[in-house]
């Protein structure tokens, strides 16, 4: 495992596991509870309902899998070009994490339907309105293969840890460990999923927006030293690991 691989799983585990935990409970549960992909309300029993989550993430797990194996392979396709492509990557999404952290928006004016109507909406703005719409036949179809194929299709859906974790991905350089980084934020996922789902009055009182914001800047500073230090910007923050009998340098930034 090379250097950065171990930097980008160490990161996932780490700031990382905090920052799903609250995102996870606060956009991906209720929309898992929408589309009663537990089958809540077809009365399914708790451990159908497990199984059903776990399929809706084994889905995800493809998808992720090979978006995460592409980020690898253009991390691959620039670091023989550029060099520090990793630094490159990681200080990329870092400051666009950041931005997306501290940003606020200003009130619009009040606009007519057909101005609405018109008005011209980001690629992201028009998938993530227009996949629930899109995928309401799926979720309402019986079958064992659903939660499966939902969840396939779900992880196309545009999201900032997704993206956040694209760019881990794409600093390890290799497609093999891509796609490990994107398995690994599926497993780290599963078991708040499966609360969120299965238990939802116990995250009923959580401020999951404002703890999302604090831990979205923090992730956003902490990508954002690992591309300043891979650019000889700032120091190193490393420690030495032993793994199996292997020796190993794990880069915190």
């Amino acid at each position: 495992m090379s250097e950065a691989a171990a930097s980008a799983y160490t990161q996932l585990l780490s700031v990382g596991l905090v920052w799903i935990s609250f995102h996870c409970a606060g956009m991906c549960g209720p929309i898992l509870i929408g589309f009663d992909v537990a089958g809540a309300s077809r009365g399914h029993s708790v451990p159908r309902g497990a199984l059903a989550i776990l399929q809706y993430q084994g889905g995800r797990a493809v998808t992720y899998m090979l978006l995460g194996a592409l980020a690898g392979l253009a991390g691959v396709g620039l670091d023989a070009v550029f060099g520090p492509a990793g630094a490159i990557f990681a200080l990329a999404f870092g400051v666009t994490i950041l931005v997306t952290a501290f940003w606020r928006r200003r009130p619009k004016p009040v606009k007519t339907t057909l101005e609405r109507r018109f008005e011209k909406r980001s690629w992201i703005e028009r998938v993530s309105q227009a996949l629930p719409r899109l995928l309401h036949p799926l979720a309402i179809a019986g079958g064992p293969g659903r939660p499966f194929l939902l969840g396939a299709v779900m992880g196309l859906l545009p999201c900032m840890i997704t993206f956040w974790a694209l760019g881990l991905a794409a600093t390890t350089g290799s497609p093999l460990h891509g796609a490990g980084v994107m398995v690994l934020l599926v497993l780290m996922t599963t078991p708040m999923l499966l609360g969120v789902t299965l238990l939802p009055r116990v995250f009923k009182r959580l401020n999951a927006s404002k703890v999302q914001r604090v831990l979205l800047a923090v992730s956003g500073v902490w990508l954002t030293l690992v591309g300043l230090a891979g650019l000889d910007v700032v120091g190193h923050l490393h420690i030495p690991v032993t793994l199996f009998g292997d020796h190993f340098t794990i880069m915190f930034w």
